[in-house]
């Protein structure tokens, strides 16, 4: 019986040690899958990024409050060989919360997926693919990692940027709704 709890004590605390890396860590080691580029190449190349951290409180009439903690990583990785042209051809968000509070059950998360603009001109990425993601449970409520390695290529002074929106919708809360967005400027001359 001895042997048996050393054994779930040794394996709470492998998976705990398991769980406290930053979730990233885990999550680029997906696959392209469709892809003629290998993993290697992409790791090796430039990436932009952007993150937003925030915590944002929402007063639940006669009810107390709601508190939602979001976490949003915006990472593009880029081909800069072209003299002209940069080839922006993988890219990954990640998108965790945890929610506490009186109503925290009916609180609506939804995050968009990237998007490419110059203000004007947009390219909406739709194909979309969801990678595996270890998290740390007693950090965050849900944590999610999804891709995309189709290839868009900028002239290396444009003025185009990607983006990732996410919006928080608390009905009964004042304010009902909060929105933020991570974006990277793909320009890089």
């Amino acid at each position: 019986m001895k042997k048996l709890k050393r054994s779930m004590v040794l394996a709470v605390a492998i998976l705990c040690g398991v769980l406290s890396f930053d979730i990233t860590s885990f999550a680029s080691s997906s696959l392209l899958s469709g892809s003629t580029t290998d993993e290697k190449t992409v790791k090796s190349l430039p990436k932009k990024s952007d993150e937003v951290n925030k915590t944002y409180l929402f007063a639940i009439p006669d009810n107390g409050w709601n508190s939602a903690k979001i976490k949003l990583q915006y990472f593009e990785t880029y081909d800069p060989s072209d003299a002209n042209l940069n080839d922006f051809m993988y890219r990954q968000r990640f998108f965790s919360y945890k929610i506490v509070g009186a109503g925290a059950n009916s609180i609506d998360l939804a995050v968009s997926n990237f998007l490419h603009t110059d203000g004007q001109r947009k390219t909406i990425i739709n194909d979309l693919m969801q990678g595996d993601v270890i998290f740390d449970p007693t950090e965050w409520d849900y944590c999610t990692y999804w891709f995309n390695n189709t290839s868009y290529s900028y002239s290396k002074n444009t003025n185009f940027y990607g983006q990732v929106t996410y919006l928080l919708l608390c009905p009964d809360g004042i304010p009902a709704t909060a929105t933020d967005s991570a974006k990277i400027d793909f320009a890089t001359q």
